[in-house]
């Protein structure tokens, strides 16, 4: 018979090891499949449409407006204000595709509303678009919900199970659904779960009931991913029986946590509530599968993970197997998908393989960002401080990744977060430099969601990253494979060319660098929404600004 008391307290203990990880899932089920309530509180709560940075602030009142309330207008920044003194100020998130999805998000308080809120305008204002995409809405929230949120959820049980016995559990264990090919059976077992308890809520106080009654349905797909729905279901129901009430009181037990959660707006919830809770729910599981396997009731042979809570008899675990869970013991097995492109990513690279790639690199990126201009504005831009079809900034990133995280290539996410550094450091410092060299700017991400100083912004940097990896672990490894077939000399001899031609165009930029429309005096579209929020006309504001991805870079 498990008591309140001693689980919460070995729940509190689990909180020991690997603790911002276990707050790092809870925030990712409570952004991505909405399971922690008001968690994200304190992100929600903020109103974007509010703030107003360095600007006086103006009070509208009936037929009277205040004689300081300031001037907007369009910059080449972004919208602005003026205020008194002549000063001008960018409004904060007005611009990017990140600033506008924030907006709508905290407007809405919710992911989908606001990529929705997002996207829809750009799209077409004619209603039957605005029909078309609210049905592929809805389909694409059950798709999200169907194969991303019950899997992540079922994902979530199988991590804090395995943090019962084990101190160092890996993040990927979240994809346990999907990494065991078993993610269809899993979402069935839960899809009709979710069916279930909607069906008896149309009773009411039996919602409650069996709330309790299927309460371990996912914990056990955690265990046994291969369990058929039905069984997954009476297996619950009958290692529920006799607990559903002191599983009830189990949860009232967090109220007075939940309350104070609230009043610090979620953020008590993300640090600790959230993570503590999940803990005890796991460690009520194992409670139970105890009883249920001692009682042999009927279905307990499904929960077959031996090495989830004990040592299996004759076995003895390793130093390693004692701090992870050995994957090769997973009742189901991983499977193994088909390699559709093979790359060694962890290959050297030949000064002359280097050169060839800086200027693949700066090609593309010169290419990516006239394409963008030519889509976005129909017409035809050099972007850049040189004239020749080359942005070397993408090409010195590509190089500089490919260099400086030879040795990490093996961790994809340190990866991520050391190219959106390097990237980082590279873009702002050549802003930085231009400016001061030519006074001058070729971008600027003021108004941006998380802008520094206009010269970087989170929205380039992300992109920065996915495209670092993308190099690092496809386009690197697949150029230098065919730049290998050419002949030595015939590289050099390319090479000096590409070179020649680079440092004539940089002399004569330096001289006279590449300015103009669209290049440092472009003409912004974004229109500033209106202080309450997206209009009336169930589409966000009136007008959005076009996808504004690239800006000219050196």
């Amino acid at each position: 018979m498990w008591k309140r008391k001693i689980l919460k307290k070995k729940a509190r203990k689990m909180l020991c090891h690997q603790y911002f990880i276990m707050i790092a899932v809870c925030f990712i089920l409570a952004f991505v499949a909405g399971e922690y309530g008001d968690s994200l509180m304190s992100i929600t709560y903020y109103d974007s449409s509010q703030e107003v940075e360095s600007v006086e602030t103006t009070k509208i009142y009936e037929g009277m407006t205040r004689p300081e309330e300031p001037d907007k207008e369009m910059t080449a920044e972004g919208p602005s204000f003026s205020n008194p003194h002549g000063e001008k100020t960018v409004v904060p998130n007005s611009r990017g595709v990140f600033a506008k999805i924030f907006r709508n998000v905290t407007a809405k308080g919710s992911l989908f509303l606001g990529v929705a809120y997002t996207l829809l305008p750009l799209i077409n204002n004619s209603e039957a678009a605005q029909i078309v995409i609210s049905v592929l809405g809805v389909a694409f929230s059950f798709f999200w919900w169907l194969f991303v949120q019950n899997l992540l959820m079922v994902g979530e049980k199988r991590f804090f199970l395995e943090k019962i016995n084990y101190t160092e559990v890996p993040f990927r264990t979240l994809l346990m659904p999907w990494r065991t090919g078993k993610g269809v059976n899993v979402t069935a077992g839960m899809t009709l779960k979710s069916l279930y308890e909607f069906l008896w809520w149309l009773t009411v106080a039996g919602g409650v009931i069996k709330h309790y009654s299927y309460l371990m349905v996912p914990y056990i797909l955690a265990e046994n991913p291969a369990v058929s729905p039905r069984e997954a279901i009476r297996l619950s129901r009958r290692m529920m029986d006799g607990e559903k009430f002191r599983a009830f009181l189990l949860d009232m037990s967090f109220l007075g946590w939940r309350i104070l959660g609230t009043l610090t707006l979620g953020l008590l919830d993300i640090f600790f509530v959230n993570p503590y809770m999940a803990s005890s729910a796991a460690q009520l599981y194992r409670e139970l599968r105890i009883k249920t396997k001692e009682r042999q009731l009927e279905g307990y042979a499904y929960l077959n993970d031996e090495w989830l809570f004990e040592i299996p008899e004759g076995r003895d675990r390793t130093a390693e197997e004692k701090k992870t869970y050995p994957v090769g013991c997973f009742p189901s097995q991983e499977t193994k998908h088909r390699v559709v492109l093979r790359t060694d990513y962890m290959r050297t690279y030949s000064f002359r393989t280097l050169v060839l790639l800086f200027f693949s690199f700066s090609i593309i990126g010169w290419l990516w960002e006239v394409g963008l201009h030519v889509v976005q504005d129909g017409s035809f831009v050099n972007r850049g401080t040189m004239y020749g079809p080359w942005l070397p900034i993408y090409g010195w990133g590509g190089v500089l990744v490919l260099v400086l995280l030879r040795r990490i290539r093996k961790n994809p996410i340190l990866t991520f977060f050391l190219t959106v550094v390097i990237c980082g450091i590279l873009e702002y410092w050549t802003s930085w430099a231009l400016e001061a060299a030519a006074d001058t700017k070729w971008w600027d991400y003021s108004g941006y969601f998380l802008n520094l100083h206009g010269r970087i912004c989170a929205e380039g940097l992300f992109v920065f990253g996915l495209g670092g990896c993308a190099i690092i672990y496809i386009l690197a490894p697949v150029l230098a494979d065919l730049y290998d077939r050419i002949p030595v000399y015939r590289q050099t001899l390319l090479c000096m060319m590409l070179v020649a031609a680079f440092a004539a165009d940089f002399s004569y930029a330096s001289m006279y660098p590449n300015k103009g429309r669209g290049i440092t005096d472009y003409d912004t579209k974004a229109v500033l929404e209106d202080s309450t929020g997206p209009s009336k006309d169930g589409l966000g504001s009136d007008k959005y600004p076009a996808l504004e991805a690239g800006r000219a870079r050196l």
